[in-house]
């Protein structure tokens, strides 16, 4: 008995000891998966990282050279708003309020949609001198962190089952798509690319892990980087959590549970066993057999605690093993669709700190409601993408690029051909490829994608969600391709019809291939390199595939194919980034200083509150118009101007009734000065390349870039005391009529600032001929020709050089100068005219040593050529070939002409470049025109016309020995031929005709004279001068204006009223002596509080709106997370027990 109650207690302790073997090994498994999934996914990141920052060596990029990806918008706002945000940072200039945007408000708006991501706080670091090394580092970490978390939705989602060269491959695919280098430029989107794959990871927890709590972590977060993307990723994880219910087969999960268990346990269990068997001999064969029995307790306990097998005994199961199935897959939806609408509730109420303000900043600017037309119609050719997705290619209305690597292309493709996939989860993905087609093509689809705001430029700037669905598909396909026997042959099969596909649509056909040999592979280098690594990705996967031995073949084969993935990739990114970068940030940061300096010594002149305006910026276009409107939010000077697309719809209306037209609802447009308006808005000083009547010039502040700084006698004060009259409401269609009213209302007397000018009209074909007749007297004469839409026109006053006039960023009013004025003009002054100058004089003395080295070579003959291996005529070629791009906007090698940069692009070149094609011969049966209306953008211009360097789809280069005149400066320079004719008539006419002057204006369109009215009026500045001089005797003295708070003190009477020509808008408090009072509002815009009799003392601060109950919805929705968290561990835990 003894003996026997011996061997049993021996038993039970060797049971509990292999149980607790069992359960470390389990949780140190777990630890080592994490930890490889992390090595994995780091080293993704730094793939993409070094991919990205070898294209920027190679192309002369910060911080290895001058350039930078910053194009476009990015170069028009974006530097400027980084700018700014170092101020922030700093603690110089606060967030909630600025008078440096727009005529003053708040920056929350700013902030969320551009600034919020938290890689922006690294310009802590970098300063305002390095904002374009922080732009290119920024897209680097960016990309190389939607590399890592790619990577490890890759491995978390199909359970570590796709091998580590697949995932890399895959994720360097989708941190290099071909909508993160094209979009590099807009980098706050950038975040939701590396936010939807942990987003749709949380999305697959919900429904499969029965927890929220990453979905709701993910979402707010996203929406903290950028709520217009995020809101597209929350919109498409709505389609992905109906794929993924769907798609996801649990069967083959708890398959492969069950395996790992048995494998787990027995190898647990070997030594035991040994240990049993010699115990058996050693004894008896009764402990043999209780050693078995605690193997196979043990055994039993690890399937129980198994992941999915739990409840495989629990009274739940029974239930649902007794219940019909269509019922329990109807209650597994609606279950996990309530949790799935949870979790993204409670992701958005977490947000809530900065979400909350911003929907209301929102409904003050571009996200008020506004009614869209939805067409029903199909936009562009459905097998558009197909043709397109080749390396180089570029978005274009009707048209998505979504070049993400061969692989995606072909292993997706592969997925329907499987055998070890299911025919619903073969449905499923066909399914949502369907809705990824509609996206692109269905006008509705495409405007719910865009968040109902019709997209003019930055075509399908949600297309990474199809590329993620592609790449989704070729992990899903390779995680379980190693179980398919003959199916594996559908990879080359695949590859070689998507290759075929592209040529065949691309108009390469077999019998042009055989005519032309390579000449026809040379002039369609991008299309053959898609195709030929297609199918070299495609049979090195298959040899992937079929190899289950780890061996040398197998790591050759695994580093050619990330070579070859990570090649057509940079490749990819190295044509447009060629192309598309921006050259001029050595003219930006010499603007910057110039313009600080010029700034300083003003305000040392002169420490009150104003606002100063300027005509010209540091950039104009060929059409002499510009978009550069946030100098102020850089510089921290308060102006008239702006360009954000969190714009206040009120100061907007301000401005289009002063005669300042906004463009797209997101930026205000001033270029010649409205005299009148900009008194009105406090404008005290003008930085102004030419004189203007009335303005005087300050001679203690030096020029610079062609502007000099005049001061407007005429401006109002910040604050002033009038008697409180209103505007009559009424609708205001002539500006100058409005300003009368307004000046009237504020001076107290009936004002008449603007007179009718008598004028001609005279239409010419195309031209529309105009005769001003300027009375005699003080006037500045305006114009304003009112147009129903865009006529891409241009003006010239007087003969002068022409510039845009109804087209995009051209301005409303004009001025109509004297021709003494235009003679004074400083602008080609500035910086620009003078990079522009120089780039002409050194492309002539190019030129001219081009034509001497030519006569030279040709005065040597033939036999020179032969002395120095060449056949005639090679040698010229070969200087053609191995010549420099010149010019500021053209890259530079780093490393010199025979550095490593240098020898890799002249490789890209080689490879990627395609030669121009022979001018009687169409190799790719379709004209210029048919493609470029089917296909990719071969202008490279948007319809804003941001895109100024062209960019080429072939990366071919534009030959610098022969500039042809842009289609632009041919009619500018027809206009400015006409206008002068005209006005050498008009001149000689002034003399005897009882006016002062006879100006002349002439217009030109291709687009038809449909004008709606024509104003010219005259600005009598002796009437403004009365009128100011009347408004400024209220001028109130004791004032300290700071962001976000005003203070003043001053003596009043009853019914008068302080006007601030500060804009009120929701978050403004203000009080009267000690006591909160209501403000009002002249111009619909401008704060006025009335005033009582006696000492008044004003006090006004801003409060950014709802942000202390987006404080308490967040604390609330993580409190509420976290005790779900609590609650589910706990749970969990005594599940364990």
């Amino acid at each position: 008995m003894m003996d026997k109650a011996a061997v049993v207690a021996g038993n039970d302790t060797q049971e509990s000891v292999v149980e607790l073997e069992m359960t470390e090994t389990m949780k140190e498994k777990k630890r080592r998966g994490w930890f490889s999934r992390f090595v994995i996914s780091c080293l993704a990141f730094f793939l993409v990282f070094g991919i990205i920052n070898l294209l920027y060596y190679v192309l002369g990029m910060e911080p290895f050279g001058t350039r930078a990806v910053s194009i476009d918008d990015a170069k028009i706002q974006y530097i400027d708003f980084f700018t700014y945000y170092v101020d922030v940072l700093h603690g110089v200039r606060p967030l909630s309020y600025d008078f440096g945007n727009m005529l003053g408000g708040s920056s929350i708006g700013l902030f969320s949609y551009y600034l919020s991501s938290p890689f922006n706080l690294l310009l802590y670091y970098f300063g305002k001198k390095g904002v374009y090394k922080f732009f290119d580092l920024a897209v680097a970490l960016k990309l190389g962190t939607a590399g890592a978390t790619f990577s490890w939705f890759l491995q978390r989602r199909f359970r570590d089952r796709i091998r580590s060269v697949f995932v890399l491959a895959l994720s360097m695919g989708y941190a290099l798509m071909q909508y993160s280098v094209a979009q590099s430029s807009n980098i706050m989107w950038l975040d939701g690319v590396y936010m939807l794959p942990l987003i749709l990871l949380g999305v697959y927890e919900v429904i499969h892990k029965k927890s929220v709590w990453r979905l709701v972590l993910t979402t707010a977060f996203c929406i903290f980087c950028n709520w217009y993307i995020a809101g597209i990723c929350c919109l498409f994880s709505g389609i992905w959590f109906l794929f993924e219910f769907f798609f996801y087969d649990k069967e083959e999960d708890e398959i492969e549970d069950r395996k790992e268990s048995s494998k787990k346990a027995d190898s647990l269990l070997a030594a035991d066993a040994d240990a049993a068997k010699d115990a058996a001999v050693a004894k008896d064969a009764a402990a043999a057999k209780n050693i078995d029995a605690a193997k196979n307790t043990a055994f039993a306990k690890n399937n129980l605690s198994a992941k999915g097998m739990r409840v495989s005994r629990s009274r739940g199961m029974y239930q649902r093993a007794h219940t019909p199935g269509i019922l329990v897959g109807i209650t597994d939806f609606v279950v996990s669709f309530c949790r799935y609408v949870w979790g993204m509730g409670l992701g958005v109420a977490m947000s809530a700190v900065l979400f909350l303000p911003v929907i209301s900043a929102m409904r003050k600017g571009k996200g008020q409601y506004e009614e869209v037309k939805i067409l029903m119609d199909l936009t562009g050719d459905l097998l558009s993408s197909v043709r397109g997705y080749v390396i180089g290619t570029q978005s274009d209305r009707g048209f998505a690029a979504l070049f993400c690597g061969s692989i995606a292309v072909f292993a997706a493709a592969a997925l329907i051909f499987s055998g070890s996939v299911k025919l619903r989860q073969k449905a499923a993905f066909i399914a949502l490829a369907a809705v990824c087609l509609m996206m692109l093509h269905w006008e509705p689809a495409m405007l719910a994608f865009s968040l109902m705001k019709p997209a003019k430029s930055y075509w399908y700037r949600y297309s990474f969600l199809v590329c993620f669905t592609m790449l989704f598909g070729a992990g899903a396909y390779l995680s379980r391709a190693e179980k398919d026997k003959w199916t594996k042959l559908a990879v080359p099969v695949c590859s070689i019809l998507y290759a075929a596909a592209v040529l065949k649509l691309n108009g390469i056909h077999l019998a042009d291939f055989t005519a032309r040999g390579m000449s026809l592979v040379s002039m369609h280098k991008p299309v053959f390199v898609t195709a030929a690594a297609s199918v070299i990705l495609a049979l090195l996967t298959l040899v992937l595939l079929s190899d289950q031995k780890r061996g040398p073949a197998r790591l050759a084969a695994g580093i050619l194919l990330l070579a070859v993935t990570g090649a057509e990739l940079w490749g990819n990114a190295w044509l447009f980034w060629k192309n598309h970068s921006d050259g001029s940030q050595e003219l930006y940061m010499e603007y910057s200083e110039g313009l600080g300096k010029q700034l300083s010594r003003l305000k040392s002149l002169d420490r009150g509150y104003y606002r100063i305006a300027q005509d010209r910026t540091r950039h104009h276009y060929e059409d002499d118009l510009t978009a550069y409107f946030n100098d102020s939010l850089a510089q921290n000077y308060w102006s008239n101007t702006a360009y954000t697309s969190s714009p206040d719809n009120a100061q907007l209306s301000l401005m289009w009734r002063l005669g300042y037209r906004d463009e797209a609802g997101c930026m205000m447009i001033v270029r010649d000065p409205v005299l009148a308006s900009d008194s009105f808005l406090g404008v005290k000083y003008l930085l102004q390349s030419t004189p203007v009547r009335g303005l005087k010039r300050v001679k203690n502040v030096d020029s610079f870039n062609g502007r000099s700084v005049y001061l407007n006698p005429y401006a109002l004060p910040m604050a002033f005391v009038y008697d409180g009259s209103k505007l009559p409401t009424r609708r205001y269609d002539n500006t100058f009529d409005y300003q009368n009213a307004l000046f009237s209302i504020l001076s107290g007397r009936k004002t008449e600032l603007y007179k009718p000018l008598e004028w001609t009209r005279e239409n010419r074909d195309n031209k529309a001929f105009f005769r001003i007749f300027i009375p005699e007297g003080d006037y500045v004469a305006y114009g304003n020709l009112l147009w129903p839409e865009k006529m891409d026109g241009l003006l010239s006053i007087n003969g002068d050089v022409p510039f845009g006039y109804c087209r995009w960023t051209s301005p409303a009013v004009f001025m109509i100068k004297s021709r003494s004025e235009q003679e004074q003009s400083e602008k080609d002054q500035s910086l620009q005219a003078i990079a522009q100058a120089e780039k002409e004089r050194l492309a002539e003395l190019e030129a001219a040593g081009q034509a001497a080295n030519g006569q030279e070579a040709a005065g040597q003959g033939i036999n020179g050529q032969e002395a120095a291996g060449q056949e005639p005529g090679e040698a010229s070629q070969t200087a053609l070939n191995s010549g420099t791009e010149s010019g500021p906007e053209q890259a530079q090698d780093p490393s010199g002409e025979k550095g490593p940069a240098a020898l890799l692009n002249r490789l890209a070149e080689k490879i990627l470049v395609s030669a121009e094609p022979e001018a009687d011969t169409d190799f790719t049966g379709q004209d210029d025109q048919e493609l470029n209306k089917e296909g990719s953008n071969l202008t490279g211009q948007d319809d804003q016309g941001l895109n100024e360097d062209g960019p080429n789809l072939t990366g071919q280069e534009q030959g610098p020995e022969e500039e042809e005149l842009s289609l632009t400066q041919q009619q500018m320079l027809d206009l400015q031929t006409a206008a002068e004719a005209y006005d050498w008539e008009e001149e000689d006419t002034v003399d005897g005709s009882g006016y002062a002057d006879i100006r002349t204006v002439v217009f030109r369109t291709e687009k038809g004279l449909t004008f709606k009215d024509y104003q010219f009026y005259g600005l009598d500045l002796k009437e403004l001068k009365e009128a100011s001089q009347r408004i400024q005797s209220g001028e109130v003295s004791d004032i300290k204006m700071e962001n976000g708070h005003i203070t003043c003190s001053l003596e009043g009477r009853r019914g008068n009223s302080l006007c601030l020509l500060v804009p009120w808008t929701d978050g403004w408090v203000a009080w009267r002596n000690g006591e909160p009072v209501q403000p009002d509002t002249v111009a619909g815009t401008m704060i006025t509080i009335p005033l009582e009799n006696g000492e008044n003392r004003i006090e006004l601060k801003y409060h950014i709106p709802y942000l202390q109950e987006g404080m308490y919805i967040s604390a609330a929705a993580f409190a509420v997370l976290l005790i779900d968290c609590l609650r589910r561990a706990l749970r969990s835990r005594k599940n364990r027990r």
